[in-house]
């Protein structure tokens, strides 16, 4: 969501460590960052996984930084495309405990897409996971493109 200029604070950094890929050695490099920049040791979280279809595809995503610039690369950061990032934003709407920032990202996200009808959200949800949206979820659809529409 830090891509776009309506959302440019975080309370973390959701991350997705990809199969055949180490998680542990990450640990001490977050801490460092943690320490030195004086963050929450939780700072980046891994839940988002709960919200990302298995099979995911690196089509979904967009490169948004090497680290060190110039030089071969030690870290290379992606950001979910716009319409990856509302389906996960749809699929977290059955969690009513989540407060309202994932309904307000959606909103932005859906208006942003030009999305403005239930039809149009539940075709993107079934385009990245697969299957239906679960009712909890595609309840709260209509009041998503409801502030979405002109």
């Amino acid at each position: 969501m830090l891509q776009f200029a309506w959302r440019r604070s975080t309370e973390d950094v959701d991350a997705v460590v990809r199969e055949g890929y180490d998680e542990a050695v990450l640990g001490p490099s977050v801490a460092h960052v943690a320490t030195r920049m004086n963050l929450d040791p939780m700072w980046l979280n891994d839940a988002v996984g709960m919200f990302t279809p298995l099979d995911e595809q690196d089509t979904l995503f967009m490169l948004s930084g090497s680290y060190p610039a110039g030089a071969q690369p030690g870290l290379r950061t992606f950001v979910a495309k716009p319409h990856y990032l509302l389906a996960m934003k749809l699929q977290a709407l059955q969690n009513l405990d989540r407060g309202d920032r994932d309904i307000n990202d959606a909103r932005m996200l859906a208006s942003h897409l030009g999305l403005t009808d239930v039809a149009e959200l539940d075709r993107l949800y079934r385009s990245i996971y697969d299957d239906a949206p679960p009712e909890t979820a595609r309840s709260r659809f209509a009041a998503v493109v409801e502030v979405s529409k002109p």
